[in-house]
């Protein structure tokens, strides 16, 4: 392929790429848990910690992240997006470089590139204040070091640098989102069985890359090991025990709607091919014309490993309880990925009637994508905000929350991220806003109030004793009882469906609760 025209077509897919997910960012309604994610990262600001301080129920990283992120660009909902999109960014060219590394293929590159820009799932759960985007980053980083670290011609000393580096990215992952803990452990897999003569040296510098990432949980075990154990993994497993309703659907319901999700079915019908074409070539065979031997073996390996990572990252993902859509996300670039040996055929020994296929299955995914890109347009230019869901809602209400209440004012709502991008405080004990309320049935009064949960709700007595300064009655506003706010005669002020309630001569204590 020409150079030039190589440049500009990178160019045009990299600013495709940048302005599909920017637009999705500053449009895309708030999710819920981009609350709890910021407002732990603000009391990470106040010298508050996770687990021992109040409650969070993910691994310590992100809030960490977020807080530095804070640090640099301010504290609002937008710059944690940033954050997050830039990590999604970063995915796609990583893939990009990753798949032309491999196949020396600038066509496959393409392809595999355009796939995961126009990829539905990481629009709607990557470009927002989640963990899904830094993790995957992460973990996708130290899986291709690891392959790396185990081929065979690599000097000792490369295969130890990679080593540690893998260990790290990995341990980041991890650090970020608990599920791909798993992906550890297969990582220790490969190194054990590679045919790397210096497996030992391997072993313990993949150990001590581990280390680093994971102190800030270290230290938090340090300080308060029954809570932290208990918000990293008790929690989850109590909800497992205890949670006869596992999600928006069945647990089958869930999975099937991934599965035939369109843009699923796409990517499954490639790695269909692919491993077609991984069987019906013999393993002295080049997987495509003019593949060098050696090389076809490792692809070999790395298309096994790959799948194998795929299908343990599905199995995990069916694991929680509840279980929700989302959580497939993170095997995307794995079901990518599973794909590029299909593709690569595809291109370098069928005919055009294959191309035009292959053509019409890309753009087929592309075309899924416009539907989601329109709908988040058109949110923006219209004058609907009176949603609690909508970004402009959510300016407006965090204006007249700085506006009307002194900092260090204690805001108390459903969705903990009005105080954090008013820069208030949020009442003890309602940190995580809605999931307070949701997790609580499951605990006695006497677990609630040692892990942090709001175990002793009463509005009227929180406005009479002016535990709070103001209550917002917007995101999960159905948990709050508004007629009683109304009926004392709080100042209130209504923007659409959103209600602010001032408590006059509030505490300004956070842990007045």
């Amino acid at each position: 392929m020409n150079r030039s025209l190589t440049i500009v077509l990178l160019m045009i897919i990299f600013s495709l790429t940048i302005f599909i997910s920017v637009l999705t960012m500053l449009n895309r309604d708030i999710s819920r848990d981009e609350g709890f994610y910021l407002s732990s990262a603000s009391l990470l600001s106040q010298g508050k910690l996770p687990y021992r301080d109040y409650m969070f129920s993910q691994m310590p990283l992100m809030p960490l992240m977020l807080w530095c992120n804070q640090a640099i660009l301010g504290q609002s909902l937008y710059t944690g997006r940033i954050m997050v999109v830039f990590f999604l960014i970063l995915i796609h060219i990583f893939l990009f470089w990753y798949a032309y590394r491999r196949t020396t293929h600038l066509p496959t590159a393409f392809i595999l590139l355009i796939l995961s820009s126009t990829t539905v799932m990481y629009l709607d759960w990557c470009t927002i204040v989640k963990n899904y985007a830094p993790a995957l980053f992460f973990c996708w980083l130290g899986w291709n070091l690891l392959l790396d670290t185990c081929v065979p011609d690599l000097s000792s000393r490369g295969n130890i640098t990679r080593a540690f580096w893998t260990g790290f990215f990995l341990s980041m992952a991890i650090n970020v989102r608990l599920i791909f803990f798993p992906c550890a452990l297969v990582g220790l897999g490969v190194i054990l069985f590679s045919r790397c003569r210096n497996r030992l040296q391997l072993l313990w510098s993949y150990f001590i890359g581990a280390v680093p990432p994971s102190l800030p949980l270290l230290i938090l075990l340090i300080l308060d090991f029954e809570r932290t154990v208990f918000f990293v993994n008790g929690l989850f497993l109590r909800l497992r025990e205890q949670v006869s309703v596992p999600g928006p659907g069945s647990r089958t319901e869930i999975m099937l709607s991934f599965l035939g999700w369109p843009q699923s079915i796409m990517l499954i019908f490639l790695m269909s091919y692919s491993w077609f074409i991984f069987w019906s070539r013999r393993s002295n065979q080049p997987i495509w014309p003019g593949q060098n031997p050696e090389n076809s073996s490792f692809i070999r390996r790395e298309f096994v490993l790959n799948n194998l990572m795929l299908f343990l990252l599905f199995f995990c993902n069916c694991l929680p309880k509840p279980i929700h859509l989302e959580y497939f996300t993170v095997i995307i670039p794995w079901l990518l990925l599973s794909g590029q040996l299909g593709i690569m055929s595809i291109l370098k020994t069928k005919g055009k009637f294959f191309k035009i296929m292959l053509g019409l299955l890309v753009g087929s995914h592309f075309l899924f994508t416009i539907p989601r890109i329109t709908e988040w347009t058109q949110v923006a230019r219209s004058s609907d905000w009176q949603s609690s869901y909508r970004l402009r809602n959510l300016d407006r209400v965090a204006e007249i929350l700085h506006r009307q209440t002194e900092e260090g004012a204690v805001i108390l709502s459903m969705w903990p991220g009005y105080a954090y991008e008013a820069h208030r405080n949020v009442l003890y004990r309602w940190e995580m806003g809605v999931f307070n309320q949701a997790f609580l049935p499951y605990f006695s009064q006497e677990e609630a109030k040692k892990y942090h949960m709001a175990y002793n709700y009463n509005l009227p007595e929180i406005v009479r004793e002016h535990k709070v300064d103001a209550v917002v009655c917007g995101i999960d506003a159905p948990l709050i009882d508004r007629r009683y706010l109304r009926s004392v005669q709080l100042p209130r002020y209504i923007i659409g469906d959103t209600e602010i309630f001032l408590v006059p001569d509030g505490t300004n204590s956070p842990q007045s609760n």
